[in-house]
């Protein structure tokens, strides 16, 4: 939809780019350890260093990068059900942490 709306009001043909960056779950205390904590919250947390490693990766490749796109962003986390696949294949972003 932001796409089909920037596409319509011709932000696409100026010169910048608009990077949307969906992130998993991040909690402050970097930790998921605890069994307060269900197999959904899990499956999507993204931990702060692989957080700081996307923001890195976004700095990067920004010259290289679509004028538009949409990254989910998460940690290699068990069951995790959303695609990275562009975030890899576009950023070289491997997520460094996960849970089980």
């Amino acid at each position: 939809m932001v796409k089909n709306w920037l596409d319509n009001t011709h932000q696409l043909k100026l010169n910048f780019k608009f990077i949307c960056a969906r992130f998993g779950w991040i909690n402050t205390t970097d930790d998921v350890t605890s069994d307060l904590y269900d197999w959904s919250g899990k499956s999507v947390w993204c931990s702060h260093r692989d957080l700081c490693q996307f923001i890195d990766r976004i700095l990067e490749k920004q010259s290289i990068l679509n004028k538009f796109e949409i990254y989910f962003v998460s940690s290699n986390n068990d069951y995790c059900w959303i695609n990275m696949d562009n975030c890899q294949q576009d950023l070289d972003y491997i997520p460094q942490d996960g849970t089980k």
